[in-house]
């Protein structure tokens, strides 16, 4: 009798294994749409690789600018690819290759926006009136500077912008002054100038803005 018993368990267990190994089998050849699924959503390029932690892309017809963060710090290192048509994708990854033009961080800097042959940089740290900064992508090298306040607008390489002006803030030119004053603020007069780049010719569009400043 104590024979039989101990046959009929080793039996059972024999059985039971084999039934979890028949389990996973099954389950490893369910269809994928069976399996879970991570609910996890990443953001990809054209090229449908996933971007670096930090790092932003920007694209125009001519150019592709990649803004690497920089960790523990503000700005960014920025990298524009030049594009062989208006068609091609490039990777969204801070991978410096020969031709390419690297603008490294100096002072809180951040890509801004292209014209046909400029890239406009963003610096500062506070409000606006920020700094922009205007590269030649032909040449490398910087070519203009000025404070500005959004927005900014292009045309080829012109580029319109709100930059402070000399004009002192009165009661007749600055409607808001006596409540900026009362909130602790200091107030400034803006000019709507546009800038060719190009030449650095400015032309004054004549209009201004008061806004507030810290």
């Amino acid at each position: 009798m104590k024979t039989s018993q101990t046959g009929k368990g080793k039996i059972a267990s024999i059985v039971g294994i084999t039934i979890l190994v028949l389990i996973a089998w099954l389950y490893s050849i369910q269809p994928e749409d069976l399996k879970p699924k991570s609910d996890l959503v990443v953001n990809t390029d054209a090229t449908g690789q996933v971007p670096d932690e930090g790092i932003k892309c920007f694209d125009s017809s001519k150019y592709f600018a990649i803004q690497k963060s920089i960790p523990d710090s503000v700005g960014s290192n920025i990298l524009v690819k030049f594009k062989s048509n208006s068609d091609q994708k490039m990777d969204c990854a801070y991978t410096p290759a020969k031709n390419d033009f690297e603008i490294t961080n100096d002072d809180a800097e951040y890509f801004l926006t292209f014209t046909d042959n400029y890239i406009l940089i963003d610096s500062g740290t506070g409000p606006e009136p920020r700094v922009l900064i205007a590269y030649n992508l032909n040449t490398g090298e910087k070519v203009y500077t000025d404070r500005y306040s959004k927005p900014v607008t292009t045309i080829a390489n012109t580029i319109t912008y709100w930059s402070p002006s000399e004009t002192k803030p009165s009661a007749e030119n600055c409607p808001d002054l006596a409540d900026f004053t009362s909130k602790g603020l200091g107030a400034l007069i803006e000019s709507k100038i546009s800038v060719d780049l190009d030449s650095h010719s400015i032309t004054d569009s004549g209009e201004t803005e008061c806004v507030a400043t810290q």
